[in-house]
């Protein structure tokens, strides 16, 4: 048995002594339930604890959302977590369900109860009430911790081994019948004394028995976590150790279903993500007036998207960018001295404003697009607003405010002018930045379904060359086949004839290794003759 797991098998500590033995008492207004320590504790503070913010001395804000805020009592070496029912589920009672503090109490003192270390359960506050608004629980710091994140980030040495210990705790943690149904990498920790534990327990559920395709998404959850400081080869590493101390049949089976987890949670993760651009949330704000509904920056002034939308209305040709039948994109002055594009569409018909119904305005699609792309680190222009005309249930023109960058170009500008007079390393270079935005889309289970030369953007900065996508109401969250991938490819290849067939091969070349695929000798081939079949039909309508 290798180190890493062996090691994971370490003895781990009893509770402490008394810990099993619970006091249960009232505050004034609050009722709690503590161990000894715990209620110590409690009865020295006071109400305090359960007021949002606590009103307690050394007391700082580490975490603050819409249903929970987590606070350090630094003085008390404690943290305390404030619960928030809101929504329909207020109206709830307890026992139908349990609140955020209550679940997280018991859980500790279960997890406690077998061995499986977690920060030490003091107390459970909640205000009178068959279901409380708000409660409290209060849990002992681990000494010296720190979440995985941070420990992997800045760690070198025995980093094999304490993988290994970190796969071992997570398998012993769904022996003991444990599911952390949203794990991390902040909400494991590995103490002064090199063990793990887990914390925000909020969302763990059991004792129970996990099933196989549970513990496959619990390792998917923590991998995708980790995927900023893991090294290559090191999430294998970690399902193969988790595979061997749960002692799980059929490995390679199991390395499968825990990659379709995590294709799965990436899918949720995003979807999730992609709802917070069309609600009031700390980055965006929403608002109606009438028949019209704007969805904005909270940096960007209601003000700003009005006198933007009134330069757009009256621009001169001089200010238009593009024209179709069904809209008009235009240059106008934005906050700061900057410049912003509007970018108009109309419904055109009740066919397409029935499809709009329910695939959403294609400027909702923009929009939408343009903050997956950034969620994912993918290059593009940033979206500001969004706005949307409706004539009773169905938009009728949706209009979509975005920065405009003077210094950049289409691909297509810049390949029938600047490119034929660089050097031939700048034309390498080019070729790569390229390859690495559009590799870097497909490996991210991204398609943009116009994938031409027209929709990106090239820039100099610093010297070096960034490649932006453009036109995101085109872009979908899937996987791409064979053949999209081939037509996508000779869809972008839509270049003039300065550019040699060498730079299209180290193109394919650069490709294959951002999006981490192999094209076979006839995908090429066929990339080849679409984009030649492609320019043959240009030059006939000429």
């Amino acid at each position: 048995m290798p180190k890493s797991a062996a090691a994971a098998r370490e003895a781990v500590r009893a509770p402490e002594e008394g810990a099993g033995r619970l006091e249960r008492g009232r505050l004034g207004a609050l009722s709690f339930e503590a161990t000894e320590e715990g209620a110590r504790l409690a009865r020295a503070l006071g109400e305090a604890l359960c007021g949002d913010p606590p009103r307690v001395e050394g007391a700082s804000l580490v975490k603050d959302n819409a249903v929970r805020a987590v606070y350090r009592l630094a003085r008390e070496r404690a943290y305390l977590k404030v619960h928030r029912t809101v929504g329909a589920r207020a109206l709830l009672p307890e026992f139908l369900h349990p609140n955020g503090a209550r679940r997280e109490w018991r859980t500790a003192l279960a997890l406690r109860e077998r061995g499986i270390p977690t920060g030490e359960p003091l107390a459970l506050l909640e205000p009178s009430g068959t279901s409380p608004r708000r409660a409290a629980y209060l849990c002992r710091e681990v000494p010296g911790a720190r979440t995985a994140e941070e420990f992997f980030a800045g760690r070198e040495e025995d980093r094999a081994a304490h993988l290994g210990r970190l796969a071992g705790f997570l398998a012993r943690l769904h022996e003991a019948g444990f599911d952390p149904r949203d794990l991390h990498g902040g909400d494991v920790l590995v103490g002064s004394d090199g063990r793990w534990s887990i914390v925000d327990l909020h969302a763990v559920r059991g004792p129970w028995s996990v099933t196989r395709a549970r513990r496959a998404r619990g390792i998917a959850l923590l991998r995708r976590g980790l995927r900023g400081v893991l090294r290559e080869g090191e999430g294998e590493a970690l399902l193969a150790t988790y595979a061997e101390e749960s002692r799980l049949g059929d490995p390679a089976g199991f390395a499968r279903e825990a990659a379709e987890a995590e294709a799965s949670v990436e899918r949720r993760w995003r979807r999730s993500r992609l709802r917070r651009c069309l609600e009031d949330r700390r980055e965006f704000a929403t608002g109606r007036d009438g028949g019209v509904r704007i969805v904005r920056r909270r940096d960007l002034g209601l003000e700003d998207i009005g006198r933007a939308l009134a330069s757009h209305a009256a621009a001169d040709p001089s200010r238009v960018v593009d024209r179709t039948p069904r809209g008009t994109s235009t240059l106008v002055a934005g906050t700061g001295g900057g410049t912003w594009i509007v970018k108009e569409t109309r419904a055109g018909g009740a066919l397409r404003a029935l499809a709009d119904l329910f695939r959403g305005s294609r400027g909702r699609r923009a929009w939408m697009g343009a903050h997956l792309l950034g969620l994912l680190g993918l290059p593009t222009p940033r979206a500001l607003a969004l706005v949307e005309e409706r004539r009773g249930a169905l938009v009728a023109r949706s209009l979509l405010l975005r920065e405009y960058l003077a210094d950049a170009s289409t691909l297509r500008e810049f390949l029938a002018g600047p490119y034929g007079r660089l050097p031939a390393g700048e034309k390498r270079d080019l070729v790569r930045a390229c390859a690495g935005v559009v590799g870097s889309l497909h490996r991210a289970r991204l398609h943009h379904r116009d994938l031409a030369t027209k929709n990106l953007l090239v820039r100099r900065r610093a010297g070096a060359f960034e490649v932006l996508l453009i036109d995101t109401e085109d872009v979908r969250g899937r996987d791409l086949g064979e053949r999209e991938r081939v037509a996508a490819l000779a869809q972008l290849d839509d270049c003039p004839a300065v550019v040699a067939r060498s730079d299209r091969l180290r193109f394919l070349r650069a490709y294959e290794e951002a999006a981490g695929v192999t094209l076979s000798p006839p995908e090429v081939a066929e990339v080849s003759a679409r984009s030649k079949a492609r320019a043959a039909r240009r030059a006939s309508l000429r």
